[in-house]
């Protein structure tokens, strides 16, 4: 999992694994989970919000460590 992240660039990640932790199903949940994110752009038309809303947001959140 460590080995996919810092090959995409991801210097900081905390993962927890929960079930089977054979290499195979970890790197597929791990695959599985990097294709469900999405930009906060795609957030805000998915959403209906307005992307300086949701930035706005996301830096408080940010600033205050949650």
């Amino acid at each position: 999992m460590y080995g996919i992240l810092s090959s995409l660039g991801v210097q900081d990640a905390i993962c927890k694994v929960y079930g089977n932790t054979n290499p195979y199903s970890v790197t597929q949940a791990t695959m599985d989970a990097l294709s469900k994110c999405c930009s906060l752009e795609e957030l805000a038309l998915r959403t209906g919000r307005r992307y300086f809303d949701l930035n706005t947001i996301y830096k408080r959140k940010t600033a205050m460590g949650n």
